[in-house]
């Protein structure tokens, strides 16, 4: 391959990723982009940039370990302290007489949580030499990243002391556990919300959907979604526990929980359903259940036992189904092979 043939190989894969994952790769400089990817090629055993993109394609789950090796997560509570000193006195005081307690923050990049907790310690300062620490229940730090290894981090709250290193040593007593590792106050703790800011994952797709059933869940507060692909076990698929997204009653407790783990609250989760077509009709002998509708039957149970109400299905038939889910609203697109798409 030529230089200018690898240039072009480059720059194709870059857009892909940029399209797919909202990163600003132009951002980066060319030799630090090339060495990461290197890494994660090396990785995967493939060793040109076309071969990497159609991994890509093929391997979604490639994508999030793409990004935790582009992004860089260095941090600490009140890093460049006399930035947050003049950010606190006067702008977030006068913010608060403003609104009246009701502030919303966003720490974009979040990283391992020490920004956003930098947030909320510097607005309950302010609620406290105000005296209404008491309105600080108006107040919601969204803290999001692409990095999901961050986010994990972020939910954990489990700080070394070497985080403290640039922070007031009153306000870390005063507002995290005095032993190492230690914790943010559950007063501040309750002030932080976590999620994934990816836009490649504000919708999820799955495709060649037959007798199989995609289940959905979202919490519309969180904003938050996930989506496994289900089909009951069968003797010759065996049950793979391997992987617990695959099958109905354990794919529900498995997206509970990381959806958990991004902020959503599994009381307000709701669900909605898509395929179990019956592929295979004319090999069924009449009146049998087809395996479709047995699908079907598990994902709802599933759902049932862990209380979570169907909010909309597109379901039965006897066409395979493309679905495209998109997180932040619950939405859900269906398009049905020879039939027009519809929206559940």
């Amino acid at each position: 391959m030529t230089a200018e043939q690898d240039e072009r190989a480059f720059l194709a894969l870059t857009e892909q990723i940029s399209q797919a994952r909202g990163i600003r790769c132009e951002a980066y400089k060319a030799k630090c982009l090339r060495r990461r990817l290197a890494v994660r090629m090396r990785a995967r055993g493939v060793h040109t940039f076309e071969a990497y993109g159609r991994l890509l394609d093929e391997d979604a789950a490639e994508y999030d370990r793409l990004v935790d090796a582009l992004t860089i997560n260095v941090t600490k509570f009140w890093r460049n302290a006399e930035t947050w000193h003049a950010l606190a006195d006067p702008y977030l005081a006068a913010l608060w007489r403003v609104r009246g307690g009701a502030v919303r923050a966003w720490s974009a990049g979040c990283a391992s949580g020490e920004e956003p907790y930098t947030v909320a310690v510097a607005l309950a300062e302010v609620a406290r030499t105000s005296h209404a620490e008491g309105r600080l229940d108006g107040v919601r730090i969204d803290a999001t990243d692409l990095d999901r290894e961050s986010l994990e981090r972020t939910v954990a709250a489990v700080f070394p002391d070497s985080a403290f290193a640039e922070m007031p040593p009153d306000l870390a007593r005063r507002y995290f556990t005095a032993a190492a590792p230690r914790r943010p106050l559950p007063a501040l703790q309750r002030l932080i919300r976590v999620r994934r800011a990816d836009r490649g994952a504000a919708v999820l797709v799955t495709l060649g959907l037959g007798s199989c059933v995609a289940i959905m869940l979202h919490d519309p507060g969180a904003q938050a979604g996930a989506m496994a692909h289900v089909l009951l076990p069968s003797r010759s698929l065996a049950r793979d526990t391997s992987n617990p997204a695959k099958f109905p009653e354990t794919a529900v407790p498995f997206l509970i929980e990381r959806l958990s783990a991004l902020g959503a609250d599994p009381r307000h989760l709701v669900a909605k359903l898509a395929g179990g077509a019956s592929m295979f009709a004319q090999l069924m002998t009449p009146g049998s259940l087809q395996m479709g509708e047995r699908n079907i039957a598990a994902a709802r149970n599933a759902l049932r036992a862990a209380g979570i109400p169907l909010a909309g299905e597109a379901v039965g038939g006897g066409s395979g189904r493309s679905v495209r889910f998109h997180v932040a609203d619950g939405r859900v697109e269906i398009r049905s092979v020879g039939c027009d798409a519809s929206i559940i």
